[in-house]
This record gives structure tokens, C-alpha cells and sequence, in this order.
């Protein structure tokens, strides 16, 4: 799966923000819109999301609550 998604950001560059997504949830693991806005300015993460798994790309989908319990999504490949 790692290497059908390394050959899918080679596919769309590093320079897009499906390419910079799919590369952090390569790097990484997971991503939640707080890493995806502050880190490479995405700010429609699921329509990021959306795009990968069009693609083929299988991602999963946690819905996780932090210390103030404010609810967020993380998204793993």
C-alpha cells in the first residue's frame, strides 16, 4: 500500500495539497486539520481526504476528543 501511495505522490508532486497530505500520511501516519492547516495551509482537509480515497487510497477515520473535550478527526493511512 506504502508503495502505491509513494507512486501516487510522485504522480501528483509535492506542490499540490493532495500531495502534500498523502506525503504526511506517509511520513507520519495520520493527520488532523489542526496539522494540515498550520503545516502546509489546507484548509478543506476532508476534501483532501475525499480526492486520496477517489484515487484509491484506503484511509481511516477516528473520531478522537482532546483534554478540553472539543471533538476532531484524525485520518490515517
Amino acid at each position: 500500500m506504502r508503495y502505491f501511495a509513494g507512486a501516487l505522490v510522485h504522480r501528483l508532486g509535492t506542490t499540490s495539497q493532495n500531495g502534500k497530505v498523502l506525503w504526511h500520511l506517509i511520513k507520519r501516519g495520520t493527520i488532523t486539520q489542526v496539522e494540515a492547516h498550520e503545516l502546509y495551509r489546507v484548509y478543506r482537509l476532508a476534501s483532501r481526504i475525499n480526492d486520496l480515497k477517489s484515487l484509491g487510497i484506503v484511509l481511516s477515520t477516528r473520531l478522537r476528543v482532546d483534554l478540553t473535550g472539543t471533538r476532531y478527526v484524525e485520518y490515517a493511512l
